[in-house]
């Protein structure tokens, strides 16, 4: 009996170990951390909010997910219009509000404004966050568009 068990366990720990990729993680530098894997940083009339990018090295996509704090005074639509990673010299062009859940809507002063950006790419996560890294975003407020370029940064722990 014990040596099934042991069996058993070597077998699972062998499975386990050959069949995970090793993850890779890359946040925005010089932001301020929230809690687990989010950062914030203030811009003119509104905060940001974001997780930082994070996986297997040998998956194919991320999603990047936040939100946008309204500081204005007023009533706005804000959200994110564009989005682009840079890495490796190379641009990658992502898709905002993917999932459709979350509308686009007027947020009230101190509201928040869910985003979720889907990543899909044509090789793994590891050969596409070489350095320089960097996210571009292109957030509507109202009428006008702003371009928040942010570096990135791998996270080494």
């Amino acid at each position: 009996m014990r040596s099934i068990v042991f069996f058993l366990v070597v077998s699972v720990a062998a499975i386990l170990i050959a069949g995970c990729d090793p993850g890779i993680a890359y946040k925005p530098a010089n932001w301020k951390h929230l809690r687990n894997f989010e950062f914030t940083n203030k811009y003119d009339g509104f905060d940001l909010e974001l997780r930082g990018f994070q996986g297997f090295i040998g998956s194919k996509g991320d999603i990047t997910e936040g939100e946008i704090l309204n500081t204005e005074n007023q009533i706005q639509k804000i959200y994110v219009e564009r989005a682009v990673l840079k890495a490796n010299n190379i641009e990658y062009v992502g898709a905002p509000n993917y999932r459709n859940e979350n509308t686009i809507h007027d947020t009230q002063p101190n509201g928040r404004q869910h985003f979720s950006i889907l990543w899909n790419f044509d090789k793994s996560l590891y050969e596409v966050l070489k350095e320089p890294v960097e996210l571009s975003l292109v957030i509507k407020r109202g009428s006008s568009s702003q371009e928040i370029l942010i570096p990135m940064v791998e996270n080494k722990q």
